[in-house]
């Protein structure tokens, strides 16, 4: 995954840190990290936001608006607003690729 490579070869450094992340987080999301598909009202997320959830928010809708904050701006994100907005959607859980690991 291009957002992965991205992370872990650059180097984070203190005035550069917040802006790096966004754009790693940006990079994620928009990477796979975060399908929606408006048809079948679904969400689908990455486990790691499953697994570090505390991070993200106490709640499902919490958490899809946190995400909101990253990819607003796109046509995937205000599909997504309009899913919270309505109340309308189900989340499952993408399989994670432990192969990235290596």
């Amino acid at each position: 995954k291009q957002w992965y490579q991205a992370v872990v070869s650059t180097q984070s450094t203190g005035d550069k840190l917040d802006s790096q992340l966004t754009r790693a987080t940006k990079g994620f999301l928009g990477g796979g990290g975060c399908e929606v598909d408006g048809e079948t009202k679904r969400v689908s997320l990455s486990p790691i936001l499953k697994w570090y959830s505390v991070d993200f928010g106490r709640s499902e809708v919490e958490m899809l608006k946190w995400l909101c904050k990253f990819i607003g701006h796109t046509e995937k994100g205000r599909l997504l607003q309009e899913m919270i907005d309505t109340k309308q959607y189900r989340v499952v859980w993408q399989s994670y690729d432990w192969g990235l690991n290596h």
